[in-house]
This record gives structure tokens, C-alpha cells and sequence, in this order.
């Protein structure tokens, strides 16, 4: 008797423990149904139903979902979020990777999205799960609006310990997101990390070491990017702590040969040749002897007077006052001298 008691008491259990998977599973088809039925509707641009569905089936403060104001913003739907902001829902919900609605309207250059999620009080510098910031992914997406009001309205290129907007466009080349950042009057030499960003799909390579924006830019090979942060004052000298840009130039010039825009640019810009890396190597001993690298690295006599001399003006004023230059009543003849534009074609 007392063993059929038992079996009925497993059988229940196990019964409770079906009923709880079967109600689990439905949940989550539920709630996948609703998610696919709720991107239909943003991608078609009904932003009553799409409303209509947030407010009654979701609940936009839970931690780790996927939100309809994730997607709108996503597909910069923006009369769909401008309905979706109407209701009582939080604009700074977070899914399991901690990007929040802000995240993924930057990721899509969707600057209008971008002032509405913002007036609407999203976080402007909130960190997702790799380190990536609104501003930063919209530095990788090279989008220059999002990137040009996230920093009006008080974005720091500097949240992320581990990467910094400024080096991100650097690494890859987008002068136009450097030229944004640099204008509101990003210091070009301060020293981060060249991080990878989980949140890019053309991944740059992590470095644990501290460089500056002019070094990676070096390092990854885009001599554009190197022109606008040494016209904005950035030192030719300071690299990584281990060696200077000029070494990482002649590094990259050995295995293109042909490419000289880089080791020219930061000579023209008053790199020393002479510098010496950690090793006590010269940029000249990395090099085969009587190459065209070899010979461009040669000191060729003393340098010019008027070289000279702009050199040490930008030296004194420092690149937080080149970046006023403009500002102050002196002839645009002797303003293009001083920021180079005089050799935007070097």
C-alpha cells in the first residue's frame, strides 16, 4: 500500500514538472510570436499597432528583452518610436548584452531616432557588455550626424576603459568621424587603447598597451586619418611607450614598399628620425640598407628655416589653441600655414 502511495507521488511530481516545461515553452513561443508580429508591423511602418502591441503584451523595463524601441530604433523608424515613447515605457531598457535602444539607433546612423531617444532621456554614454558606447559605435559605423550631435549634447569619447571613440576612427580610417571628434575639442594625443569592439563585425585587433590615436592610426595603415590628427596638433612623436609612429611607418613601408605616404607625413610633421625605440633601434636600422625608405629616413641637410619655425609655433600654442586658430583675426594665408593645409595633398 505504502508503495503505491509512493508512485502516486512521483507521478504527480513529474506531472507538475511537465506542466511547468509545457507553460515555459509556451511563453516563449508566445513571446517569440509577438516579437516577429511587433517587427512586421515596425518594418511596414504602422506605428499604431506597433504601439497598441508594446503596451499591452511588453513590459519595456525588464532587464535582458528585446523591446520594440530596440527595433524601432534599429530600422530607424522614427514616427514608430516617436508612438512607442508616448506610452509608459523606459528608454534606457537594456538587453542581455546591455545595449539599449540609443546603442542601436547610433549602430544605424539614425540621427533622428538619436534626438528623440535623447530628449527623451537615454543615457548618452551607457557602456554595453563589449565596452561600446553610443558615441563608439557610431565612430565604427562611421556615422558623422550621430557622431556630431552625440558630442554637442556632452558625449565623453573617454567613457570606455577599454577603448576610446578617437582611436576607434582612427584604426579604421574615418576621417570624417575624426575631423567631428577633434573639433569639439577631443585632446588628439591622449593615450587609450586600441580595442576591439565586440560590437563591430569588422573587428580591429585588441592591444593591451596604451598608444595615441596617430599610433593606431599608423599601425592600420591609413595615412588620411594620420594627416587630420597631426593638422589638429597631435604629437609625430608620442607612439605606444615602446616606439614612436614614425618606427611603426617604416614597419608598414617594408612590406609595401611602394607606400611612403606614411614615413612622409610624420616627417614633414617634425618627426625625429633619430628617435630610438625600446631596443635603441632608429626607424634607419629597421630598414635594408640603400632602399628607398633607407633613403627617405637619410638626413638630408638641415631642415628649413620657415619648417622650423611653424614647428615650434604649434609646439608653444599647443593643439587646444590651433583648434581656436581660426577664431582670431590674423590672415587666412598665415591660418592655413600653421594648421598645414598647405600640404593636404602630402
Amino acid at each position: 500500500m505504502a508503495e503505491d502511495d509512493g508512485g502516486a507521488l512521483v507521478h504527480q511530481f513529474s506531472n507538475i514538472y511537465f506542466t511547468i516545461l509545457a507553460l515555459f515553452c509556451f511563453k516563449i513561443f508566445l513571446k517569440l510570436c509577438l516579437a516577429l508580429l511587433s517587427h512586421y508591423y515596425i518594418v511596414r511602418g504602422n506605428r499604431k499597432e506597433a504601439a497598441r502591441i508594446a503596451k499591452e503584451f511588453y513590459d519595456c523595463g525588464s532587464l535582458g528583452e528585446w523591446t520594440t524601441l530596440h527595433e524601432a530604433a534599429r530600422n530607424g523608424r522614427l514616427q514608430v518610436l516617436q508612438s512607442l515613447l508616448t506610452q509608459p515605457c523606459d528608454v534606457n531598457a537594456v538587453t542581455f548584452d546591455l545595449h539599449t535602444p540609443l546603442h542601436e539607433a547610433c549602430r544605424g546612423g539614425h540621427v533622428a531616432c538619436v534626438r528623440e531617444l535623447v530628449c527623451a532621456g537615454a543615457k548618452i554614454d551607457a557602456i554595453s557588455a563589449s565596452g561600446g558606447t553610443p558615441l563608439s559605435l557610431a565612430c565604427v559605423a562611421n556615422n558623422v550626424a550621430c557622431v556630431s550631435y552625440l558630442m554637442f549634447v556632452g558625449a565623453n569619447p573617454h567613457t570606455s576603459p577599454l577603448q576610446s571613440s578617437v582611436h576607434l576612427s582612427a584604426a579604421r580610417g574615418h576621417t570624417s568621424c575624426l575631423m567631428a571628434l577633434l573639433g569639439a575639442g577631443v585632446d588628439p594625443d591622449k593615450e587609450a587603447r586600441t580595442g576591439s569592439n565586440g560590437d563591430d563585425e569588422n573587428q580591429i585587433q585588441s592591444t593591451n598597451t596604451q598608444s595615441t590615436a596617430l599610433y593606431a592610426a599608423v599601425v592600420h595603415g591609413h595615412p588620411e586619418a594620420a594627416l587630420v590628427l597631426l593638422q589638429a596638433g597631435a604629437s609625430a612623436h608620442q607612439g605606444n611607450g615602446e616606439e614612436s609612429p614614425l618606427h611603426a611607418a617604416t614597419r608598414r613601408a617594408l612590406f609595401s614598399p611602394c607606400d611612403l605616404r606614411l614615413p612622409a607625413i610624420l616627417l614633414h610633421f617634425g618627426a625625429d628620425p633619430r628617435t630610438e625605440d625600446a631596443q635603441g633601434q632608429r626607424p634607419v636600422d629597421l630598414v635594408p640598407l640603400y632602399s628607398t625608405i633607407y633613403a627617405l629616413l637619410l638626413p638630408k641637410g638641415p631642415q628649413d628655416l620657415i619648417q622650423l619655425c611653424r614647428l615650434a609655433i604649434r609646439c608653444h600654442l599647443g593643439w587646444h589653441r590651433l583648434n581656436v586658430l581660426h577664431t582670431l583675426p590674423l590672415p587666412t594665408l598665415l591660418i592655413d600655414f600653421l594648421l598645414f593645409r598647405d600640404c593636404a595633398k602630402c
